[in-house]
């Protein structure tokens, strides 16, 4: 494995995109760079909106929990992409995500905040999903993990801008507040970018089909076309976000109260450190074209956890060690289970699936959180309680060997359409079972 990961870092070369693969692409990492933004803030910032708000420790984990129900509203709107075309719907998720973000600012209380956070993270999920799905249909197979990792990489700057805003907190104007008002910089940069977007081209093959869809047309196609494939995706993706979820909430908050870390110091770890870190989605990208998907992702989902148990259990250079490959790790496993999110099913449901498995991540996160939140009442530790559940997270890579492999195989060859839509108010179904 070492050996053929080495060969596939000597082939890199990231002038292989096309000029329209390279256009969908900048695109949609710009969009992503203000998605991951807007997502670390309440990691970052958890300690100051507690305090502005009056939030107990208890009700820490109940209100993330809230804010994440939002990506459950994302699949009604990823469902419209697989009806009336991936560029419309991207923009406009671009604009729902960015002016709940802004009006985020104006929150009094911890239950207004989750309701703004909830509504921007409907739109957010869905973007993320759109996105990730327009350059999975337009990359060439020999190089489409590629792109996704250098895609999760691009995106992940958003958290270095995160980073380096939190740094900033104790003089910004308004506080935490500030960091969301910035976030309304991309209603800004739509408007150009909106020109230059072209539509996925394999959507614009089958769009006159894909507009004679229900509007439950691609959840329908979705329940019967692949349900093993989506069943195993939506496991591994759930056994992740349980174990790893309240790990990833609770790291500035360790760092500031347990080892006294002030929030610039924190920034300095997540912006520097981090940077290395997300390096993980460059490597999974690769790794995975090479290797393949399965085996690149089972091996980081399984280091992952194991070194955020150890950052919550160490302190100084191994504590700060840890945290940098966990991320490295975590990322790469996130790369290929997104990759894996969008290249498994048809482009008539592709969105939906993509989107709907994000929402099965998110449940899985939200359950980790709760039951954190009652690890926390036995343990009065939240960092005993993280490092309770990340054993869950070790399950996954188990589950991520059942998968079919994917790597420079094209799509319509891994997922072949199973369902012909006739006319909206009537769908035919053949006679396929799900594979």
């Amino acid at each position: 494995m070492l050996s053929r990961s080495l060969d596939a870092l000597r082939k890199l070369n990231p002038g292989r995109l096309s000029p329209r693969e390279r256009r969908v692409f900048a695109i949609t990492a710009t969009a992503g760079v203000f998605n991951d933004y807007d997502g670390q803030l309440v990691n970052l910032a958890i300690a100051q909106i507690q305090r502005s708000l009056n939030v107990s420790e208890t009700g820490i984990a109940p209100l993330v929990s809230l804010i994440q129900l939002g990506t459950l509203v994302a699949p009604f709107i990823t469902a419209q992409a697989d009806r009336f075309g991936r560029r419309r719907l991207l923009m406009f998720t671009i604009v729902g995500y960015t002016v709940f973000t802004g009006i985020t600012a104006l929150a009094w209380s911890g239950l207004s905040f989750a309701a703004f956070r909830f509504g921007a993270t409907a739109f957010s999920s869905a973007e993320a999903s759109i996105a990730l799905v327009m350059l999975v249909e337009e990359v060439a197979s020999e190089r489409r993990g590629w792109a996704v990792g250098l895609l999760g990489a691009l995106s992940a700057l958003g958290f270095g801008l995160a980073a380096l805003s939190y740094s900033w907190i104790d003089v910004m104007p308004f506080g935490w507040r500030g960091l969301y008002i910035f976030a309304l910089l991309p209603l800004f940069i739509i408007i150009p970018i909106r020109r230059m977007l072209p539509e996925s081209a394999r959507f614009e093959k089958s769009a006159a089909e894909c507009r004679e869809q229900r509007m439950i047309g691609p959840f329908e196609a979705l329940i019967h076309s692949y349900p093993r494939r989506f069943a195993l995706v939506a496991l591994a993706m759930t056994l992740t976000t349980f174990g790893g979820t309240a790990g990833g909430l609770f790291q500035a908050k360790y760092l500031e109260e347990a080892h006294h870390w002030t929030p610039s110091h924190v920034s300095w770890l997540v912006g520097a450190g981090g940077m290395l870190g997300i390096l993980g989605n460059l490597a999974a990208g690769f790794l995975s074209d090479e290797i393949g998907r399965r085996y690149v992702g089972a091996f980081f989902l399984l280091i992952a956890p194991i070194l955020g148990a150890i950052f919550y259990n160490t302190s100084g250079d191994l504590m700060v060690a840890a945290w940098i490959f966990a991320l490295f790790a975590n990322t790469a496993g996130s790369t290929v289970l997104n990759a894996y999110s969008a290249e498994l099913f048809p482009t008539s449901h592709r969105s939906t699936a993509s989107s709907a498995l994000a929402v099965t991540n998110t449940l899985g996160g939200i359950l980790g959180l709760l039951v954190e939140s009652l690890l926390y009442t036995l343990t009065r530790s939240h960092w005993r309680a993280a490092s309770l559940l990340y054993v869950v997270a070790l399950a996954a890579p188990i589950v991520v060997m059942m998968f079919p492999e994917t790597a420079r195989k094209e799509l319509d060859e891994l997922a072949p359409e199973r369902y012909k839509a006739r006319r909206r108010r009537e769908i035919h179904w053949r006679g396929h079972k799900g594979a």
